[in-house]
């Protein structure tokens, strides 16, 4: 079974990639949402701003996750 990773940043499609690669499932969230990104992760949200993202963690599964920047 795969280990599960949240990634979030304004651009994670790198790191997603990465992550399905070594047998992760990713759940992410960027600024963009890609065609490309959202056939690589598992879940993929796409937000607007950087404060979006308190009113959307509640769906979010308790995992390590990783930063991947630019959203601030």
């Amino acid at each position: 079974m795969p280990r599960d990773v949240l990634i979030l940043g304004a651009s994670t499609r790198a790191a997603v990639q990465s992550a399905a690669r070594a047998g992760w499932r990713a759940w992410t969230v960027d600024l963009f949402g890609d065609e490309d990104l959202r056939e690589s992760a598992h879940r993929c949200e796409t937000i607007y701003h950087y404060r979006e993202l308190a009113g959307r963690s509640a769906d979010w599964p308790l995992v390590p996750w990783l930063y991947t920047g630019a959203l601030e």
